[in-house]
């Protein structure tokens, strides 16, 4: 990145806030290609390997974007990244929380319209209930994509696929915690303008 004059951005969060799926919108919404690479995956057991890995994946971005390319990375932890690796992405670092109540209304819209029709049995008298739930315990977005689709593929209610569901909100409240209190006053909030403060965050109690 240094030696290209690359621009990029670091993204930390939770599993399932949305992360990935932004550096992939930012790709489509710009019209321009979008290569998505891990780098865990390119390290290799054999000695020099991972090296030639991941200057193979290097001349394929080159190739690809002319030599100008803008790098995002994606993250669930922050601490032990080392300060030279942060310092290349100079467009910011940005906290995605769990989802906040308006955030999540318009996930269930997308994930209700994309696995069942209007009038389908699975969404009458349940929907409220399960948004309500799914507020409470502050589900991620992966979480309410999962439930849409256990209900589908099982043929069940959502209130009933929501029981194969435990979210990461419970599962990692700790991790969570740290992470929020890591990003306080230090990374810039994904879901409103300047920096990531819990009090400036939108109120995330279900109330309709």
């Amino acid at each position: 990145m240094q030696d290209r004059g690359c621009s990029g951005s670091l993204f930390v969060g939770p599993p399932g806030t949305g992360k990935s799926l932004v550096a992939k919108a930012l790709g489509n919404e710009s019209n321009l290609p979008t290569l998505k690479f891990d780098l865990g995956a390119l390290k290799d057991s054999l000695v020099g390997s991972s090296e030639t890995n991941v200057r193979h994946a290097v001349k394929v971005i080159d190739a690809v974007s002319g030599g100008s390319s803008l790098w995002l990375a994606t993250c669930n932890r922050y601490s032990g990244l080392p300060a030279e690796f942060l310092r290349r992405f100079n467009l910011g670092t940005f906290m995605f929380d769990l989802p906040t109540e308006d955030e999540q209304k318009g996930i269930w819209k997308i994930w209700l319209d994309h696995f069942f029709n209007s009038d389908d049995a699975h969404l009458r008298g349940d929907t409220s209930k399960i948004k309500r739930l799914a507020a409470e315990s502050e589900w991620t977005g992966a979480e309410i994509k999962q439930c849409c689709e256990i209900a589908w593929r099982l043929d069940i209610s959502l209130t009933d696929a929501s029981k194969y569901i435990v979210p990461v909100s419970r599962s990692s409240a700790e991790k969570i915690a740290s992470l929020r209190n890591e990003a306080l006053g230090r990374f810039l909030s994904a879901s409103i303008p300047g920096v990531y403060s819990r009090e400036k965050q939108p109120k995330r109690k279900f109330s309709s």
